[in-house]
């Protein structure tokens, strides 16, 4: 699926360490029927997590990205069971 709008921005934070890389991006994509996803990407920022959020609750990782640690939590994820009853996964 192709994005139909996408935005960024790049900042920095030291002109002199980052003269040949970009610092930090925010971008935001929009899809087709109104999914949009938005991230940040930074060399100066801690940043160590992924957060998805959907219609029926969260999941992600957080510390995600380190060598070591990396830890994943679904929070109000639902799925339906043979009943036709939703079933909290926890």
């Amino acid at each position: 699926m192709e994005p139909v709008f996408v935005n960024a921005k790049e900042t920095k934070t030291d002109p002199v360490l980052f003269k040949e890389v970009d610092d930090t991006i925010n971008w935001e994509l929009e899809f087709p029927g109104g999914l949009i996803a938005k991230g940040k990407s930074s060399y100066s920022s801690n940043i160590s997590f992924l957060d998805v959020k959907a219609k029926n609750g969260k999941f992600g990782l957080g510390p995600a990205y380190g060598y070591s640690g990396i830890a994943g939590y679904i929070d109000a994820i639902y799925r339906s069971i043979a009943s036709g009853k939703k079933e909290r996964i926890l």
